[in-house]
């Protein structure tokens, strides 16, 4: 295999992780692939793809922030824990990019976190038939007037005339004031036990008792897993607690090779550990459920206090805190899904 004449190579995530772009030069640059090769930038079907981008032949572009910082909403240097992100180019020439303020319109300088908004020629007019969602997407304007402007619905900042993407809005994970990037949480927890496959897990939000609480889903190689729960339970608390400070409500993991709808079905008859209803714990695996069906997996699911594989026990009660209610439990689609569907 020879990829020396692989010229460009497009990355559009959102954002771009750094350590994919490194694994992937890793694993075919003897191949032939050069760093130099990756494109990384910014678009989506509403704007007509592109709309942030950097030179062809320049390589990637990293910049380290402060955590606690961009937690805050700032991109600054960093002075503890760091965050690696990736440039998503500079903006076309032919649009207006702004970072705007949530909620208020106003646009925020350079090293601010807010929402990404476009303006260009490209855009489209609208979705089909669905006038009230278009108004809110393609309709906004900021704090003087300007527009109308598009909302991706994604955040991140200018430094320098780049665009640097730090997630979706609606992803967020906002605990005691804190902005919680699922991506950071995710890569933490597949990286702090062996037997956890990277890249398949997710974190999200959801409310209880008048606070946001952090749920844990994560699926185990069971190739490298020993069937017993509490170590990697411990070492997944562990590691956020420990870069991240903060602990989850829940922790669920999930195995391949059952079909997921049994999920929703074995955490209604499971009942409840730690004093949550069972209506809630049926909650908690129907998440699990719908987020199996978007990524076309079967899954089998396993928590704390669970005595065997193939049962999905609650945990929400017996991480910290005392027991919820049935109806305290509201996702509100935190759920990370892989689609550009974006409202």
């Amino acid at each position: 295999m020879d990829l020396s004449h692989w010229e460009v190579a497009f990355c559009g995530a959102e954002p771009i992780r750094p350590d994919t772009l490194e694994r992937f030069t890793e694993a075919f640059g003897p191949h032939g692939f050069r760093r130099e090769a990756f494109y990384p930038c910014y678009g989506l079907a509403e704007g007509t793809l592109i709309v942030s981008g950097g030179a062809k032949e320049a390589a990637p572009i990293f910049r380290d922030v402060d955590t606690a910082a961009l937690e805050a909403g700032s991109a600054r240097a960093p002075i503890g824990a760091a965050r690696t992100l990736v440039s998503s180019g500079a903006t076309l020439p032919d649009q207006s990019l702004c970072i705007v303020a949530p909620g208020t319109g106003r646009e925020l300088p350079p090293g601010e976190v807010g929402e990404v908004w476009v303006k260009r020629p490209s855009v489209a007019k609208g979705y089909w038939r669905r006038d009230e969602e278009s108004a809110q997407v393609f309709q906004a304007r900021t704090a003087q007037g300007d527009g109308p402007y598009l909302r991706p619905g994604d955040l991140g900042f200018l430094d320098d005339g780049e665009l640097y993407v730090t997630g979706r809005e609606k992803d967020l994970i906002i605990i005691r004031g804190r902005n919680l990037y699922p991506q950071d949480l995710e890569s933490v927890v597949e990286e702090s036990h062996p037997a956890l496959r990277p890249g398949c897990g997710v974190t999200f939000g959801v409310e209880m008792d008048g606070e946001e609480h952090l749920v844990v889903v994560q699926e185990v190689d069971a190739r490298k897993w020993d069937g017993e729960v509490a170590p990697v339970l411990g070492a997944i608390r562990g590691r956020l607690a420990t870069v991240h400070e903060v602990r989850p409500r829940a922790v669920v993991l999930i195995e391949p090779g059952k079909p997921a709808q049994d999920l929703q079905r074995q955490g209604a008859a499971e009942g409840h550990a730690g004093g949550l209803p069972r209506r809630s714990v049926a909650r908690v695996a129907r998440l699990v459920h719908d987020r199996a069906q978007r990524r076309g997996r079967a899954h089998r699911a396993f928590s704390e206090g669970a005595p065997s594989p193939g049962t999905c026990t609650d945990a929400l009660g017996s991480a910290g805190g005392g027991p919820g209610r049935p109806d305290a439990l509201n996702p509100r689609g935190r759920i990370r899904g892989r689609s550009r569907n974006r409202h």
